[in-house]
């Protein structure tokens, strides 16, 4: 797996190497849980739950970050760097996750510090992370009972939050920020909806259908898989990377 560096001069084509990982034991995360800050990239190792960072142009991800006090942890999440810098890493295990901060994500010798480790309801997995205002955004997706939640905590608590919401859909994918308006964007049985939120009620703005062509045949889209880190936000637009589950509807 390598990263590679583009800007608006390219086209957004790939035109460097940046880091890259060869001839190592352990493989960048396929899903590409990624967190940049200045020269530093941030990544879950492999298939498990090894946080580790590499310097830009120095090639491989070696660098190991404690994870605190927490053991037994098998679910990778989403990262988040603040405005005022402390990164935020959410992991967990297949019934309960946690976040963890790092002050100094650019230090020396940077460590965890667990964070509200019992604020996440029991069932839900951290999906999307952000900022809004003073508080943090966090989106919690129960795949067992279908249910979607938009949790807003104030960096600190260790009980409760600021907020609570109900997302009106079975599978929220991801949530940002842009412009204080917080945007989630949820598949509904392979229909994209967009939900907007600003310290109400969450209202329902636009859906999409998704349809596939090749050859002559249309595939029907029932499944939408977006990574929370192949979101982001430039000039008031969100981009994102989406990949798509399909049948065959008609036959050319």
């Amino acid at each position: 797996v390598a990263l590679f560096t583009a800007d608006d001069t390219s086209g957004g084509r790939p035109t460097a190497a940046w880091v890259r990982n060869t001839d190592e034991s352990t493989t960048i995360a396929t899903d590409g849980r990624l967190l940049a800050v200045t020269s530093r990239v941030f990544c879950w190792s492999g298939t498990g739950t090894t946080l580790k960072y590499s310097e830009a142009g120095t090639g491989v991800y070696t660098n190991a970050i404690t994870n605190g006090a927490v053991s037994g942890l098998t679910q990778r999440g989403p990262m988040l760097l603040r405005s005022q810098g402390t990164a935020y890493f959410a992991w967990g295990t297949a019934t309960q996750w946690y976040l963890a901060s790092c002050a100094d994500p650019t230090g020396t010798n940077p460590t965890l510090t667990q964070q509200a480790l019992t604020l996440i309801p029991a069932g839900f997995a951290i999906i999307s992370l952000f900022e809004w205002e003073e508080l943090c955004g966090i989106v919690v997706r129960n795949s067992t009972t279908n249910e979607s939640k938009l949790l807003n905590w104030d960096w600190v608590s260790t009980v409760g939050f600021t907020y609570v919401k109900n997302i009106p859909s079975k599978r929220v994918l991801f949530a940002r920020n842009v412009g204080d308006v917080v945007y989630i964007v949820c598949d509904d049985n392979g229909i994209l909806r967009v939900y907007a939120w600003q310290g109400g009620a969450i209202s329902r703005v636009k859906s999409f259908t998704v349809a596939k062509s090749m050859t002559g045949s249309t595939y029907a889209v029932d499944q939408i898989t977006i990574y929370d880190a192949a979101a982001d936000v430039k000039n008031g637009i969100i981009y994102f990377g989406a990949s798509f589950r399909a049948t065959l509807a008609t036959e050319g």
